[in-house]
């Protein structure tokens, strides 16, 4: 199998993936709308509670907030890589750099007056 092969189902994969999780969003909004239209606050309440709730908003003493807990590790680890990946790369390439004239076009500062 060649690369673009893969690559495309890895797009479809991912193409998948959006449609479910829009259609999981799509219908949690359904069921919270069917729930409070019926008069079954107490039970979105208890739904909401388990999975939604922002754990850390005052009043949400008894909350589990499962997705926000998962949400929370997600984007905590995003930044957690990401962040220091960043800056490792750009360090190594100014550190491959071997004419300084590069190094001049990269950073509009004059450096040859900054050294003096």
């Amino acid at each position: 199998m060649n690369s673009s092969q893969s690559g495309k189902k890895l797009a479809k994969k991912m193409i998948i993936a959006l449609i479910c999780g829009l259609i999981a969003g799509f219908g949690c909004i359904l069921l919270r709308e069917n729930l409070l239209t019926n008069g079954q606050e107490a039970l979105w309440n208890t739904i909401n509670n388990v999975l939604f709730q922002d754990i850390t908003a005052e009043g949400a003493n008894s909350a589990i907030g499962l997705f926000y807990i998962v949400g929370q590790l997600f984007v905590n680890a995003l930044q957690l890589i990401i962040i220091p990946m960043v800056f490792v790369s750009i360090i190594l390439a100014i550190c491959v750099i071997t004419d300084t004239k590069k190094l001049g076009r990269l950073f509009p500062i004059k450096l040859q007056k900054r050294i003096r």
